[in-house]
């Protein structure tokens, strides 16, 4: 599972939509993850909201790779993805799945 929090008045969330997960390669890489993206966590259903404080989201971009077989957190991105080229996400995706 590939949990995606993301707010629509967020620069860096924007520019790491655009640079990251709107890459071919990575949307044909994304095909061995579920994506599942949250927009706007401050208006989010209150079912959201307890998820989002069970993983101790504190903000956004806030990306996770879960196991959810053993719901447990694989890896945790912020803003540096913002620095990251698309090619590198793909191979740390690659390497932890």
């Amino acid at each position: 599972l590939l949990l995606d929090i993301s707010a629509p008045y967020c620069s860096i969330c924007k520019a790491i939509e655009s640079k990251i997960f709107n890459n071919a390669q990575v949307i044909q890489q994304q095909a061995t993850v579920v994506p599942v993206k949250i927009d706007n966590p401050a208006v989010a259903h209150e079912a959201t909201q307890q998820l989002l404080k069970k993983l101790q989201v504190i903000g956004v971009p806030t990306i996770i790779l879960i196991d959810p077989e053993h719901e447990t957190e694989i890896k945790r991105w912020g803003g540096e993805l913002y620095d990251q080229t698309g090619q590198t996400f793909i191979d740390e995706l690659t390497r932890l799945i």
